[in-house]
């Protein structure tokens, strides 16, 4: 069945924005927890002002060039907040929901985030900016953000309803849209009075098919934008939407919430139960290689990597040596908060335990990275923890390398998962 995409164009204003003060703003969570609102930046290479030299940053890649906000997080180590901003205008007579879309360790209990901020009232000079905790009330208090991107309002028209489009033999006909209904279910909550984050769009569709009533055809995805372009997207791809009848998504399932907003907030917290250690990568381009092997474990409690694998001794023709060295662990360990270059040194360190014939002039470059979601922790009954490939919504499917278990990460198992998957979506 083809997909067919009639649209409409209807008029909605948001609000009026505040004025910011000039100073830190800062607000506490119920748990304790400090929120220092930074800034917000836009560009495609995006990091909070002030910490682009930060050792343990995780820079933002955001090529359709959005903006950031920036929050500092001051918590109990261990324990790291779990929240969402609310962005709305001086009346919040509307909001948008951001999620986290980055985080930075600054040190034990102090932490960087980062929301993409894609949809804001755009033509106001501030905004507002709420917490929420997930399966919590919003929180007391609120930042005030300079509106980054201010947008003219285009010279809209609302068009009466009902309005009907056609493609083919199919009429589908939007007989009803409200703004400012209530949310039919949100995380348990009754809908309150003046909230916006408990509030939405209401639209009702009519579906005819030769000229006959069909429930053969279903609105999904609804495309929505207003007058100063915020957009709710299907799929985009390096700032270019693609529709499409199926997505499948292999980024880690951590960042799946954050991608795809409209899940259930009970699927979206299976998946944020899924925890995973992170690991500190340094990778080294060799003159020679540094043994004859692919992989070699180590133990040695002097040696504080698990091993090295060698991914040039698959192909030693193929040029220089290169050399992987992983060190896991959690985020709250205090070695993880040094920067690359303590890392890369530690590694340098060990190659002549490894290789006495090894020499500094055999190092022809260096390279760190840190990965989040590198090893999946898997307690007991951790088969039935794992959320299903095929999401609620329609279309929509997802996997990582926490669905090789029980096996572990393999190409091998790669390729088994990619081939559940394809089946999944073909079906």
């Amino acid at each position: 069945m083809k997909a067919r995409i009639p649209s409409w164009s209807a008029f909605l204003i948001i609000g009026i924005g505040f004025t910011a003060f000039g100073q830190p703003q800062v607000m506490q969570l119920d748990d304790g927890t400090k929120l220092t609102f930074l800034d917000v930046t836009t560009g495609t290479r995006q990091m909070a002002p002030g910490y682009e030299n930060l050792g343990t940053a995780n820079w933002l890649y955001t090529p359709d060039r959005p903006s950031v906000v920036w929050i500092l997080a001051e918590h109990e180590p261990g324990k790291w907040p779990n929240y969402e901003l609310l962005i709305s205008d001086k009346a919040k007579t509307g909001c948008v929901n951001l999620e986290k879309s980055t985080g930075s360790h600054v040190r034990d209990g102090v932490d960087i985030q980062g929301f993409l901020m894609r949809a804001f009232p755009r033509w106001d000079k501030e905004m507002l900016a709420r917490v929420k905790p997930y399966g919590a009330a919003v929180s007391k208090g609120e930042f005030v953000i300079t509106n980054p991107a201010p947008a003219a309002l285009e010279n809209w028209t609302p068009e009466p309803l009902p309005a009907t489009r056609s493609d083919g033999d199919l009429e589908v006909t939007l007989t009803k849209l409200v703004a400012g209904a209530p949310v039919p279910y949100r995380q348990g909550e009754h809908p309150l009075t003046n909230e916006p984050a408990n509030l939405c769009v209401h639209l009702n569709f009519d579906f005819r098919q030769n000229g006959r009533p069909t429930t053969n055809w279903g609105p999904w995805p609804v495309v929505t934008s207003d007058a100063t372009g915020n957009r709710v997207r299907g799929a985009v791809v390096a700032g270019v939407e693609h529709p499409c009848d199926r997505v499948i998504s292999t980024v880690p399932i951590q960042y799946v919430p954050r991608l795809v907003p409209d899940l259930p907030d009970g699927f979206a917290a299976r998946i944020r139960a899924i925890e995973n250690i992170p690991v500190v990568c340094v990778v080294l381009k060799l003159r020679r290689a540094l043994t004859p092997n692919f992989w070699l474990n180590i133990c040695d409690d002097t040696i504080d990597i698990p091993g090295i694998v060698e991914y040039s001794n698959l192909n030693p023709q193929a040029g220089p040596a290169i050399v992987y060295v992983p060190f896991y662990m959690p985020k709250t360990h205090p070695k993880f908060a040094r920067d690359n270059a303590a890392f890369v040194d530690e590694t340098i360190g060990y190659l002549s335990r490894l290789n006495p014939e090894f020499a500094a002039d055999w190092i022809l470059a260096t390279h760190c990275h840190r990965y989040e979601f590198a090893q999946t922790i898997c307690p007991p009954g951790f088969f039935d923890l794992l959320p299903p490939m095929q999401t609620p919504i329609q279309g929509l499917f997802m996997a990582d390398t926490s669905y090789y278990y029980p096996e572990d990460r393999s190409i091998s198992e790669s390729v088994t998962v990619g081939k559940t998957l394809a089946r999944l979506c073909m079906a």
